[in-house]
């Protein structure tokens, strides 16, 4: 009966760490499309054609406090921004960093991913 459990066990796991994988991966998709958004308001209203660091979009209400600190659900978030043009990118922490994906995107609102390395603007397109 305990080898059962045991193999049951040891088939279940796998599968959950991917679950888990996949519920950061979506995560990290929505703090990138919220930080794209939040550049565009940003950018057509307080920043007067320009776009923010992270601090200043969450100052200014564009964006939730969660992600300026950097890290959020085994992701950490980088933004670099020069005014007219920014990129914002997502990369995995972790034990299964490896294994999971990077993402990227820049104010041409496309989000690209990489595994195994960070993912920049020759990067597929997500959904591709």
């Amino acid at each position: 009966m305990l080898a059962i459990i045991g193999i049951v066990a040891g088939l279940a796991l796998p599968a959950l760490v991917r679950s888990q994988d996949a519920s950061k991966e979506a995560s990290a998709i929505g703090s990138i499309r919220a930080i794209f958004t939040s550049q565009m308001a940003y950018s057509a209203t307080a920043g007067n054609g320009n776009f923010g660091t992270l601090e200043e979009l969450a100052a200014s209400g564009y964006l939730d406090g969660a992600v300026v600190d950097g890290i959020s659900n085994d992701y950490e978030f980088s933004l670099s921004e020069d005014g007219t043009s920014f990129a914002v990118s997502a990369r995995p922490l972790g034990p299964n960093a490896a294994q999971m994906r990077s993402f990227y995107c820049d104010e041409t609102g496309m989000i690209r991913w990489a595994i195994g390395a960070p993912a920049n603007a020759s990067s597929p397109v997500l959904g591709n």
